[in-house]
């Protein structure tokens, strides 16, 4: 497994034609048409720590996605072969306590998904 590397902004986004949206607006259909039309890397939505570590993997073979959710709300979806190494993660830490990024990035589950992890301006990636 690739260990966890901070990286120079200029280096990381250079030459690259990126997806980045605005709050809510990150979801996978977005993700894939972004990348259907040539987009290097595309950013989820802003997820709190918090739900995506309390959240259960559920793999849904109709979508072909790994789903995260708690109890019906799905929290992350990823569509696993068509995002792979291609996506960033945004995280935001929960207010009162939240776990730091490390805890997200060593969540295994989820690491092997993603190119990078975005926590406000800090970027941190895996490639």
């Amino acid at each position: 497994m690739p260990m966890l590397q901070s990286c120079d902004a200029s280096a990381f986004y250079t030459g690259k034609t990126i997806l980045a949206p605005m709050v809510r607006a990150g979801r996978t259909p977005l993700r894939l048409l972004a990348l259907e039309y040539g987009a290097d890397l595309v950013y989820t939505e802003e997820i709190v720590d918090q739900r995506l570590l309390n959240s259960r993997r559920i793999v849904n073979d109709v979508l072909h996605t790994v789903d995260y959710v708690i109890e019906e709300d799905v929290v992350l979806r990823v569509a696993t072969e068509r995002e792979r190494n291609k996506y960033v993660l945004q995280v935001m830490p929960w207010p009162t306590g939240g776990k730091p990024y490390e805890s997200i990035c060593d969540e295994r589950r989820i690491r092997r998904w993603i190119y990078a992890v975005a926590f406000g301006a800090a970027v941190q990636y895996f490639r």
